[in-house]
């Protein structure tokens, strides 16, 4: 162990004193993981709209349109009915008085709705379905509530949220291919920097071996140089990960919101960028091990 911690500490000095080199090794490394932990974050569910924390996502809301007349008591009642049913997520009462101050909300200006007579928009009942709700039970709800005496008229968005399902899973898979590659990206840089460092160390490390140095005690340093490379790209790349997952949620919070989807996150969650840091640190030191076995086999051999 305090081998290692020698190591470490020498590898971070060594890090120090070769400031410009290692800099664009580290901006390299950063610009890889963050933008692979920007693209895990957003494969969240949360992020592609098929669910947040509450249940919200890419899942069909379908308005059920009250007949005028229907009192309080039928109401609750056929919405208690509605939460029980299978395959709804969620039932939420909309009054027609709060209804028309959203819609004088939406047109921006409340005295456009000053001259109406009367309040003309009607009760109604938004009912949440699930998000893995096939489209046969969906139509089957659609008809069934049809037929109800208190429904004037249903109004759906299935087939808006079909479509945007399958982009949306067309895009998970996009964006995991991507997330795979910038983390092969980045075991690379940090592999070609050790074979670099081995190279213009070759006669060093010929001479301690013909010295009977053992293969753990070459290796060390490089390891824990490779080691220190990917942590500290990590940990630029997870400041660089949460910009970007800010700047996105600005950018598209208002418009997933005004399409009734689960917004983009708009942090980093601790848990996401630990599990990057050590996911990291082993491609680190994984692919700084494998640099410094293929290096010792090859000179071995001449």
């Amino acid at each position: 162990m305090s081998a290692w911690l020698r190591a470490y500490w020498a590898a971070s000095q060594q890090l120090l004193r070769e400031p410009v080199a290692n800099l664009f090794n580290l901006l390299a490394l950063a610009c890889a993981f963050g933008l692979a932990l920007a693209a895990v974050v957003w494969l969240g569910e949360a992020s592609l709209g098929l669910g947040d924390a509450n249940g919200r996502g890419l899942s069909a809301q379908v308005t059920l349109v009250l007949r005028d007349g229907v009192d309080a008591n039928k109401r609750a009642a056929l919405e208690q009915q509605l939460q029980g049913e299978s395959g709804v997520q969620g039932v939420r009462f909309l009054g027609r008085d709060a209804a028309l101050r959203r819609l004088a909300r939406d047109l921006g200006d409340t005295r456009l709705l000053e001259g109406l007579a009367g309040n003309p928009l009607p009760d109604a009942l938004v009912v949440t379905l699930d998000a893995d709700l096939s489209a046969a039970r969906v139509d089957g709800a659609l008809k069934r509530w049809q037929a109800r005496s208190e429904v004037d008229e249903v109004l759906a968005d299935r087939e808006l949220v079909e479509r945007l399902r399958r982009i949306g899973g067309t895009l998970r898979l996009l964006a995991q291919a991507v997330v795979t590659l910038l983390v092969a990206s980045g075991a690379v840089v940090v592999f070609n920097t050790i074979r670099l460092q081995l190279a213009g160390r070759q006669h060093e490390i010929e001479l301690i071996r013909l010295l009977g140095a053992p293969a753990a005690f070459v290796r060390r340093p490089f390891v824990a140089r490779g080691t220190l490379l990917a942590l500290i790209g990590a940990g630029l790349g997870w400041l660089l990960a949460e910009q970007m997952v800010r700047l996105v949620a600005g950018w598209l919070g208002p418009l997933t919101t005004a399409w009734g989807l689960a917004g983009p996150p708009s942090t980093v969650p601790l848990q996401s960028g630990l599990g990057f840091l050590l996911v990291a640190l082993v491609i680190g030191w994984f692919t700084a091990w494998l640099g410094v076995a293929r290096h010792l086999r090859s000179a071995d051999r001449r």
